[in-house]
């Protein structure tokens, strides 16, 4: 039995209405859960989920001309973005629209956990699992399938003085078919990046 003292819960809701630009209704939603669980000061887990509403259009072929009318937008518009804050440290999704400017939505399973070894101390990873929330059909092909990707992410942070801390991070991504065709790409689908910082606040 959880102390519900070291268990804490959030959640939240939106949902955007009025009409767009041509008279095109605006009908769009999210949610987000998280539950975070708290031992002790030195490790904690985390583990949530977030729906973005969508759009269910047709992608054209890459190559081709598409049209597409709509009556009712339903993508949901994040509209003062946070980056990666929330949705992974790649920032493919957030306040990103894809062709002809419609969004499929986003869905995000995650999980992860912090951990405070030693004084001073900070390590993070996190497991993020991508789709889209709208039915999307492509060419000949039929149905695209949903899942958009899977990425891991490590970051490390010490703070060695008063105003000085050093961190680092590091970031892999794997992509899907559907990802390939709603970022107009045909890169590889392992994507890696790094960084490190020096931060001082005097």
């Amino acid at each position: 039995k959880l102390n519900p003292s070291i268990v804490t819960m959030e959640g939240s809701f939106y949902y955007q209405m009025g009409e767009e630009e041509h008279s095109m209704k605006l009908n769009a939603f999210m949610g987000s859960a998280k539950i975070k669980v708290t031992p002790n000061e030195i490790y904690n887990l985390y583990a949530g989920y977030d729906y973005l509403s969508g759009d269910k259009f047709p992608i054209p072929v890459k190559g081709t001309l598409g049209l597409i009318y709509h009556q009712e937008a339903r993508g949901f518009a994040p509209l003062f973005g946070s980056h990666h804050e929330f949705y992974g440290a790649m920032e493919f999704f957030y306040m990103n629209s894809y062709v002809h400017n419609f969004s499929p939505g986003l869905q995000n399973l995650y999980a992860g956990g912090n951990v405070s070894p030693v004084k001073g101390l900070k390590i993070n990873a996190a497991y993020h699992f991508y789709a889209i929330s709208a039915d999307l059909s492509y060419g000949r092909n039929g149905k695209l399938k949903k899942a958009l990707g899977h990425e891991a992410e490590l970051n490390i942070g010490y703070t060695f003085a008063k105003f000085v801390t050093v961190s680092a991070g590091y970031t892999f991504m794997y992509g899907t078919e559907t990802m390939e065709i709603l970022q107009r790409v045909s890169a590889k689908r392992q994507i890696h990046w790094a960084w490190a910082m020096l931060a001082v606040n005097p």
